[in-house]
């Protein structure tokens, strides 16, 4: 006896049509919008107050940024240019924090390896706990 084993042909990459890739993401959106919002506006949500933090704290930390002045003492100038340093430096902070929030938001609504988009629904209170085991791996991307 013979045994005869059928091995699945290779799968063939074809790339999409440009409404085949609209109608797809149209569908998804129509499907899971609550659910997309809510996972959205929850990231934008804490962005936004981040940003609002930012802003208060450079109004109380860097006075002499926001008042110029025509006449400068040194003292003065030199305060000014150490505040400007340290605002840089919060600047870069905060940026790469806005960043690896849009990169964790994309995570949380990115369908997983060997699905297709549409085949999972988007559970919100999932996306975050499955995104806190992730975490460790997207923080190296921000380098």
């Amino acid at each position: 006896m013979t045994t005869q084993t059928t091995a699945t042909p290779p799968r063939t990459l074809k790339p999409r049509s440009t409404g085949e890739v609209l109608d797809r993401a149209f569908s998804l959106v129509r499907a899971e919008a609550r659910a997309i919002f809510a996972v959205a506006f929850g990231f934008q949500l804490v962005n936004h107050i981040l940003g609002k933090g930012f802003e208060l704290f450079g109004y109380a930390k860097f006075p002499l940024l926001l008042q110029p002045r025509l006449q400068v003492d040194v003292d003065t100038a030199r305060a000014a240019l150490e505040q400007a340093g340290w605002f840089f430096g919060a600047t870069l902070f905060f940026t790469g924090l806005a960043i690896l929030l849009w990169q964790l938001s994309v995570a949380a609504l990115s369908a997983p390896v060997g699905k297709g988009v549409g085949e999972v629904p988007v559970r919100v209170g999932e996306v975050f706990s499955v995104l806190a085991g992730h975490l460790p791996k997207l923080l190296p991307t921000l380098l």
